[in-house]
């Protein structure tokens, strides 16, 4: 954003930050959005069901991202808008990592639910949470400067580009 907003670069595509202001200056374009799923392993009590709800998170152990990463710190929003507290067991910061943990049985982790689409093998299974954190990527320019043809057939294809890999 701050490279936007600096005019270093013409386009801006980043997470949307729900707990930074608005900057006026910036016209935002949400191009997709993306809930998150439980991920347990496949023997877990919970990986038959469809769908979970925030109360049946309650006293999972987890493996998670530290504090600090956006993906974390999305779901600690979320989980104390609710009530919930997050028991973390361990923590790392690699996707691949806390999958592999969670392959092993060491705990849970709460994560974007289509990253299971990379790692089938693992023995896995991303489980839908009702009312789930959501992230939500945007495309952003100043609206107070020139996009070029190219700018704006770029933002073109990347909004075609997700809607129909949804």
């Amino acid at each position: 954003m701050n490279q936007v907003l600096n005019i270093e670069v013409d386009l801006g595509v980043g997470l949307a930050m729900p707990a930074m202001p608005a900057d006026e200056r910036l016209t935002r374009i949400s191009f997709y959005t993306e809930t998150y799923s439980l991920y347990v392993h496949r023997d877990h009590p919970l990986s038959g069901r469809e769908s979970v709800s925030c109360d049946d998170l309650r006293g999972l152990a987890f493996v998670m991202y530290p504090q600090g990463f956006y993906g974390r710190d999305l779901i600690d929003r979320w989980s104390k808008e609710r009530g919930l507290v997050i028991e973390t067991i361990m923590e790392t910061g690699s996707a691949t990592s806390l999958l592999q943990l969670v392959g092993a049985g060491i705990g849970a982790t709460i994560q974007p639910s289509r990253l299971i689409e990379s790692f089938q093998s693992l023995g896995i299974r991303a489980v839908a949470i009702d009312d789930s954190p959501i992230r939500e990527m945007v495309i952003m320019y100043r609206n107070d400067k020139y996009i070029s043809v190219a700018a704006k057939a770029f933002i073109n294809k990347l909004e075609t580009s997700f809607q129909t890999s949804r």
